[in-house]
C-alpha cells in the first residue's frame, strides 16, 4: 500500500515502467518515465498513458481485441488471448530498446 504521492515519487526515479495499462502506468507517465505497456482488453489508441516515450505491445490481429471488458468473456483456448500472445521476447526487445534510448 503507498499513497499516490508516492507512488510518482518512485516512478519518477525509476528507468523505466513496464506493465498493463493501469493507474501506475498514467502515473509513470505524467512523472516522464519511460514505458512499456502490455495492452488487451483497453483501446491502446484511446486509453493509453500520455506520452512520447511509450512503447505499445498489443495483438492487433485478433478480432477480440480492445473489447474493453473487466472480465474476459471468452473461454478455452481463446481465454486471455490478447495477453497470451504477447510473446515474451516482444516485451523483452521493448525494454531494451526503451532502455537504451533513455541512454543515449
Amino acid at each position: 500500500r503507498t499513497t499516490v504521492r508516492t507512488l510518482a515519487a518512485l516512478l519518477a526515479g525509476a528507468r523505466l515502467f513496464l506493465g498493463n495499462d493501469s493507474g501506475p502506468a498514467h502515473v509513470a507517465a505524467a512523472v516522464g518515465t519511460p514505458l512499456v505497456i502490455l495492452s488487451g482488453a483497453d483501446d491502446p489508441r484511446e486509453t493509453s498513458p500520455l506520452s512520447g516515450n511509450k512503447t505499445l505491445l498489443y495483438r492487433s490481429e485478433l478480432d477480440c481485441i480492445s473489447c474493453v471488458k473487466n472480465v474476459c468473456p471468452l473461454r478455452g483456448e481463446r481465454h486471455m488471448l490478447c495477453m497470451r500472445r504477447i510473446a515474451i521476447a516482444d516485451v523483452i526487445e521493448a525494454v531494451e530498446a526503451r532502455l537504451s534510448a533513455g541512454a543515449a
